[in-house]
C-alpha cells in the first residue's frame, strides 16, 4: 500500500475505533443498569473510555494536520470535538477519583 492510501485508511480506522468505543460505554451503562456492576466500577468504565475517545480524536486530529489538503473547518471541527472528549474524560475521571476516595474513606 502507498503512503497515500494508508494514510487515506486513518479516518475509517478513527471512525472504528470510535464506534468501539461507543458500543463498551452502552455495555458498561447496561451491566450497570442491570446490577453487574457497581456505579464506582461504571464511572471508573467510563473515565477510561472516555480517555480512549480522546485519543482517537488525537489521531485524526494529526492526520488532518498533517494533511495540508484538509479544509480548515474541518479540522476546527475535529478540534472540538477533541476538546468535547477532553472535557467529558476529564469529568469522568474526577468522578472516579472521587468514588474511589469515598470508598477508602478518604473523602470529607
Amino acid at each position: 500500500m502507498t503512503a497515500t492510501g494508508s494514510r487515506s485508511s486513518v479516518p475509517n480506522l478513527v471512525e472504528a475505533g470510535l464506534r468501539r468505543t461507543s458500543a463498551a460505554m452502552r455495555h458498561a451503562g447496561a451491566r450497570y443498569d442491570r446490577g453487574q456492576i457497581t456505579l464506582d466500577h461504571h464511572w471508573q468504565m467510563l473515565a477510561a473510555l472516555h480517555t480512549r475517545r480522546v485519543r482517537w480524536w488525537t489521531v485524526l486530529e494529526r492526520h488532518v494536520l498533517d494533511d495540508h489538503t484538509t479544509p480548515i473547518v474541518l479540522y476546527r471541527a475535529v478540534l472540538d470535538a477533541r476538546d468535547n472528549a477532553d472535557r467529558d474524560a476529564r469529568y469522568w475521571t474526577q468522578q472516579a477519583a472521587t468514588a474511589a476516595e469515598r470508598e477508602t474513606g478518604i473523602a470529607g
